[in-house]
C-alpha cells in the first residue's frame, strides 16, 4: 500500500535545549515532523497509519494508530441496515473474528449499552474477551462503537449510512490505538491481518445483508 506524505516541517525547526536530550543520546539535534496518511485505492478500501511521525537519527518512527475502512453496498433501505448494525448481537454473522457478542447492560440499539465479545485477533494464539459500548446512535445515519476495557489496543468503529437510488452505501471505518508501548508491537504484528480482515468484512457484510430478513 502506498502512502502519501503531506505537509512537512512544522513552522520553525524544533531544537532541543543544550541541557536536554533526545532519546537519551543526542543533546542538541533538530526534530522534523511529517504527517503520513494512507492513499485510497480504486476499491475505496484503505489501511494505513495516520499519525504525526517524529524522525531523528537515533529514533525509530513508532505507530500508535492503525486505521482501516471499506464501503459496502446493499439493496436494503437505511432503516433496515441501521437496525441490523445497531444490534451488536449480529456482529458474529459478518465479523468472522467474533465468536460471540452478548448484551451486558442496556438494550440493543440503545446508546450507552455495553456488550461482551469473544474475539480472535489474527496471529494471537487464543481468543480474548472485549467489552464494547454502543457509544453514538444517529438513527438511520450513523453509529459509533468503541471498546471500553483495559486492553493494549483500543478500537473505535464508525458506520455511516447513505441512501442512494439502489439501496444503501455503508462506510465502515475502524481505528486501533495503542494505549501502551507494548501495544505498538502488537500493531506491527497484526497489520497484515487487519488488511485482509477489512476485505473480508466488506464481502461478509454484503452477503449477510443480501440474505438477512427485514428487521
Amino acid at each position: 500500500m502506498a502512502y502519501t506524505a503531506v505537509g512537512g516541517s512544522q513552522p520553525g525547526p524544533r531544537v532541543a535545549s543544550a541541557n536536554s536530550t533526545l532519546s537519551g543520546r543526542d543533546p542538541v539535534r533538530p526534530v522534523r515532523y511529517t504527517t503520513i496518511r494512507p492513499t485510497a485505492d480504486d476499491s475505496q478500501d484503505f489501511i494505513g497509519h495516520d499519525r504525526m511521525e517524529k524522525t531523528h537519527p537515533f529514533t525509530t518512527p513508532r505507530s500508535t494508530m492503525l486505521t482501516s475502512a471499506f464501503t459496502a453496498h446493499t439493496s436494503r433501505p437505511p432503516d433496515e441496515v441501521f437496525a441490523y448494525l445497531a444490534d451488536l448481537a449480529n456482529q458474529p454473522e459478518w465479523r468472522h473474528d467474533i465468536n460471540s457478542s452478548e448484551l451486558d447492560q442496556g438494550a440493543p440499539g440503545q446508546p450507552g449499552s455495553t456488550w461482551r465479545q469473544e474475539v480472535r485477533t489474527g496471529p494471537l494464539p487464543r481468543p480474548h474477551q472485549r467489552v464494547v459500548e454502543l457509544a453514538v446512535v444517529e438513527p438511520d445515519i450513523h453509529i459509533e462503537v468503541r471498546t471500553i476495557d483495559d486492553a493494549l489496543l483500543q478500537a473505535t468503529a464508525s458506520y455511516d449510512l447513505n441512501a442512494d437510488e439502489t439501496g444503501t452505501a455503508i462506510t465502515v471505518t475502524t481505528s486501533l490505538t495503542a494505549t501502551r508501548p507494548a501495544g505498538r508491537a502488537v500493531l506491527r504484528v497484526i497489520r497484515g491481518h487487519v488488511a485482509a480482515t477489512t476485505r473480508q468484512y466488506r464481502d461478509q457484510l454484503e452477503r449477510v445483508l443480501g440474505n438477512h430478513q427485514a428487521v
